[in-house]
């Protein structure tokens, strides 16, 4: 039933502006899928040993750990989907570079590199300064990313720079949430809620692919004949991705609360 109502509500956010915000199988879906989850949580409300404890997983610490999540993963697939297109449109569109499907993932090789180099340092992070501190930090590290894509994007190399940043950071954030989520639940609830958090960040990246391609959709300019998403439209999305990452900083800064002999 969790994964029904999800279903329901992504698929008719996704799908919206190619079926239309209005018609019958936008709204339906959309409705269907919150209809579910209420059940579904009446369910667990009601079940004596619930496989997910909505009343745990609504502690303040716990639900600000999740909507982190969220804002992280958003974040996250901003510039999968904002990067590649810019790298790849036609240089005679006003914000193409012009590169083929092989070189364009080959520029964005580097932030994948980054993401493996910095887990070893956020696992050293964590032990020294605490998990919040370290997913606080990644979140900082990827708004840099992306403002540093808003400044310059007119070129090749500046756009990798950005884009390890951006991606490094979230690879660090991502490494810290599940000693925080580990740090507020008992032992036997350990599973169930990193499984939540893993799928709250779902819920995030599938969300920021969604609105990333709806706000570069509406973007479109003509360009010697050729339809593509405006510099201003690239612009708006690495703004996206900024305040992401700085609603995830936010989000994990106050979840934390010092408990003797639990890091945070």
């Amino acid at each position: 039933m969790l994964s029904a109502g999800l279903g329901g509500i992504l698929v008719a956010v996704s799908q919206g502006p190619v079926w239309g915000w209005s018609s019958l199988a936008t709204l339906g879906l959309g409705g269907t899928g919150i209809v579910v989850l209420f059940v579904w949580g009446l369910h667990e409300l009601r079940t004596r040993d619930p496989l997910i404890d909505l009343r745990i997983m609504s502690k303040f610490p716990l639900l600000m750990v999740s909507l982190g999540s969220i804002a992280l993963g958003f974040a996250f697939f901003v510039q999968e989907v904002s990067f590649l297109q810019i790298l790849e449109l036609p240089v005679r569109t006003e914000a193409g570079l012009g590169l083929s499907i092989l070189w364009a993932s080959m520029a964005l090789a580097p932030c994948s590199l980054a993401m493996m180099a910095v887990a070893p340092l956020a696992a050293t992070m964590t032990d020294r300064f605490g998990a919040r501190v370290t997913a606080v930090l990644g979140s900082v590290i990827s708004m840099v990313g992306y403002l540093i894509s808003v400044v310059w994007h007119a070129e090749v190399w500046q756009l990798i720079i950005a884009s390890v940043f951006a991606l490094a950071g979230v690879a660090i954030g991502y490494a810290a949430i599940p000693t925080l989520v580990m740090a507020e639940v008992p032992y036997s609830m350990t599973g169930s809620a990193i499984g939540v958090n893993a799928l709250m960040r779902s819920v995030g990246t599938s969300s920021g692919a969604t609105v990333t391609g709806m706000v570069l959709a509406v973007q479109l300019e003509s360009s010697a004949g050729f339809a593509a998403p405006s510099p201003g439209g690239f612009v708006v999305t690495f703004w996206l991705g900024f305040v992401a990452a700085a609603l995830a900083a936010v989000l994990f800064w106050i979840s934390g609360r010092r408990r003797p002999g639990v890091l945070l």
